[in-house]
């Protein structure tokens, strides 16, 4: 798979993440493509604060705290598809919430959707278990 593809198939995977349309089970099971889309989705967290000039110690803090929450979730569930799935919903999220700073009002809807996304993610059947 080349390059745009591979990019074409993430940000089309990662829009039916959060819009509740997708399964873990399209995902890899390797632990360098968790690796992968957790670096991908530290840099989309990072734009993101970065977009609202907040300081290196919150966004320390909101891309460690990110990255704990979605390995340990996963961790428990012992499946390298949640996390790489908790990581790649996170792309859509990150971008809508950067968008945010110039709509009034939108971030919390943005929140409070990406919440329960993610909630959502974590409820699907082959989320909950342990076989993946």
């Amino acid at each position: 798979m080349n390059r745009s593809n591979f990019l074409l198939a993430m940000v089309s995977h990662s829009i039916r993440m959060v819009t509740f349309s997708t399964r873990f089970e399209g995902l890899p099971s390797s632990k360098s493509f968790v690796a992968l889309t957790g670096f991908i989705s530290v840099l989309a967290m990072l734009a993101e604060q970065l977009s609202r000039n907040k300081s290196l110690l919150h966004i320390a803090l909101v891309v460690i705290g990110g990255i704990i929450l979605a390995l340990g979730f996963a961790a428990a569930r012992d499946d390298n598809r949640v996390a790489s799935g908790l990581f790649i919903a996170t792309l859509p999220l990150s971008a809508m919430m950067a968008l945010s700073v110039w709509i009034p009002g939108s971030e919390t809807v943005i929140a409070i959707w990406g919440g329960i996304a993610m909630a959502w993610l974590l409820q699907r059947p082959e989320a909950t278990s342990s076989q993946g």
